[in-house]
């Protein structure tokens, strides 16, 4: 996230999974045992990726943000997704996803083409500028060993070698399955937009913008369709961590994020944190008006 500095991401040195196994008892009732299974390895799988030129801190093997999913059709496969040799400001050298055929038991790794620290780059081959972001999807049909089908669904060229000023910032981006509908999904993310293409204008003007996005595939991944805008809270204000859930009894999608807003730079001064979302009664086409289900306090750590 560019804008709101306070929060902090914590680096893991290995990707872990949590097994839980729940035991019925006559005399305690249900006991909770959990075993911890290493899913991911060193060294990491980007260590040869050249850093020349970034202005950054690279932690090899740190691994943060992690993702995992449960294979609806087969529970014993499972896949997770995270960032691979984070960087101290801001994203990593690329992703990685690890599967298991075995409930857990045992993993494999594959690296997925989102960076160009990892093979066959997609954003490579589209453009090429200084910070370049976009949302890109892959498919696999093997349970997760191995990942093509590769699509570019959303880009934007980098408008500057510093990441925080870039013109353009695509981020946070999830994808849901339609449980209903066969070779359906649905990909959301927000987008920030500084005030201009220029560095000095990000870095002096009280202005931003972070609506989230949304597109659809009906075919499984092959294309990509809808992708746009689906809802912009305003200036100085951003959606983050958009997700999509579908009802399975009525088919409705509903988006939901967190709501930030704040006066715009130098300080950031909060206005308002809350969750929220908006829901969609015709598969994405249109979407309601944002409702608020909880507004939040936090504390901000400076230390």
């Amino acid at each position: 996230m560019r804008f709101l500095k306070p929060m902090r991401m914590m680096a893991l040195s290995t990707v872990l999974l949590v097994v839980m196994t729940i035991v019925a008892t006559i005399s305690s009732g249900l006991v909770h045992a959990a075993s911890l299974v290493t899913v991911s390895g060193n060294p990491s799988p980007y260590t040869g990726c050249s850093t020349a030129g970034q202005p950054g801190t690279v932690s090899v093997n740190a691994e943060v943000e992690p993702w995992v999913s449960v294979n609806p059709a087969n529970p014993k496969n499972i896949i997770g997704v995270w960032q691979q040799d984070r960087w101290n400001n801001g994203g990593a050298q690329g992703l990685v996803a690890g599967s298991s055929s075995n409930g857990g038991t045992t993993w494999s790794e594959s690296t997925l083409p989102f960076s160009g620290c990892a093979p066959g780059a997609i954003l490579d081959s589209t453009i090429s500028g200084n910070n370049d972001t976009g949302v890109a999807t892959v498919t696999s049909s093997d349970g997760g060993k191995t990942w093509g089908n590769g699509r570019l669904i959303k880009s934007d060229q980098g408008t500057s070698p510093i990441f925080e000023v870039s013109h353009f910032f695509n981020d946070k981006e999830s994808i849901t399955a339609d449980p209903l509908h066969a070779g359906t999904a649905y990909v959301v993310w927000d987008r920030l937009v500084a005030p201009s293409h220029s560095p000095d204008a990000a870095l002096h003007a009280h202005a931003f913008r972070g609506p989230s996005w949304f597109s659809k595939t009906t075919d499984g991944g092959k294309t990509w369709t809808g992708t746009r805008a689906i809802f912009d809270p305003g200036q100085n204000s951003q959606t983050i961590g958009n997700v999509v859930v579908v009802d399975p009894r009525t088919g409705v999608l509903y988006d939901f994020f967190e709501l930030f807003q704040t006066t715009g730079s130098p300080n950031f001064t909060p206005r308002g944190l809350s969750v929220g979302f908006i829901s969609s009664s015709y598969g994405g086409s249109t979407w309601s008006q944002p409702k608020v289900v909880s507004n939040q306090q936090t504390v901000d750590d400076f230390a």
